[in-house]
């Protein structure tokens, strides 16, 4: 089951598109009548809140588009932290966002605090 060091959330969002002008520009939104998107996020805490770990899934529900995040936060000590994040992406070939089909993106931060 869930704990209070874990977290899930959840959203989803539809919309439709009414009275848009029949221009070129609102061509390919005319097409989509409707869209929606999905979004899970799942987050524990370990280690005495030392370390955080979470996973963010979002997507088109036409399957579209989606995007994975891997993150992880470790405090080291009370002055030193580090971060890590791994980004996955998704899209179809008709997407707006093709150019970020297949694209992986990594990032590790380091702060210190004094």
């Amino acid at each position: 089951g869930i704990t209070a060091t874990q977290q899930i959330s959840m959203g989803l969002q539809l919309q439709r598109y009414v009275g848009l002008p029949a221009d070129n520009a609102a061509i390919t939104w005319l097409e989509r009548d409707t869209q929606g998107l999905g979004l899970l996020r799942y987050s524990n805490n370990l280690s005495n809140d030392e370390l955080i770990v979470s996973i963010t899934g979002q997507s088109a529900l036409d399957g579209d588009e989606m995007l994975l995040n891997l993150a992880a936060d470790w405090r080291l000590s009370d002055a030193l932290e580090a971060s890590a994040q791994l980004i996955l992406t998704r899209a179809s070939s008709d997407s707006e966002l093709y150019f970020l089909h297949r694209d992986v993106r990594a990032g590790l931060t380091l702060s210190w605090t004094f």
